[in-house]
C-alpha cells in the first residue's frame, strides 16, 4: 500500500505516474468506493487501486520478477513523491 488516501492522493499518484515515470494511462473503472485506474508502463501493465477502507495500492495482474521489482520502484517512488512512509513491505503484486 502507498498511502492510506482519498481520490486527491489517488489523482496524484495517477500524476506522478505520468509526469515523472513516463507511464500512459490505458483503462479506468470507477466503482463508487473503488478505483482501478491502469497505466502503461514500457510493456508492462501497472494498477493504481484505491478502497475507500483501505487507502492506494500498487498492484500488476502479472506475477514475475520484473513486474514485483517495477511495482517495488513504482510505490517507493510515489511514496517519495507523496512524502508518506512505506505501510508495508510485503509483495505488492497480485491483482
Amino acid at each position: 500500500m502507498v498511502a492510506q488516501a482519498d481520490r486527491v492522493v489517488l489523482r496524484k499518484c495517477a500524476e506522478a505516474m505520468s509526469e515523472d515515470l513516463g507511464a500512459e494511462p490505458c483503462e479506468r473503472f470507477d466503482g463508487g468506493d473503488q478505483i482501478f485506474w491502469d497505466f502503461l508502463l514500457g510493456d508492462l501493465q501497472i494498477t493504481l487501486h484505491w478502497k475507500q477502507t483501505d487507502g492506494v495500492f500498487v498492484v500488476s495482474r502479472e506475477d514475475s520478477p520484473r513486474s514485483r521489482e517495477t511495482v517495488r520502484r513504482v510505490a517507493e517512488h510515489l511514496e517519495r513523491r507523496l512524502q508518506v512512509a512505506p505501510t508495508s513491505s510485503g509483495d505488492s503484486s497480485g491483482g
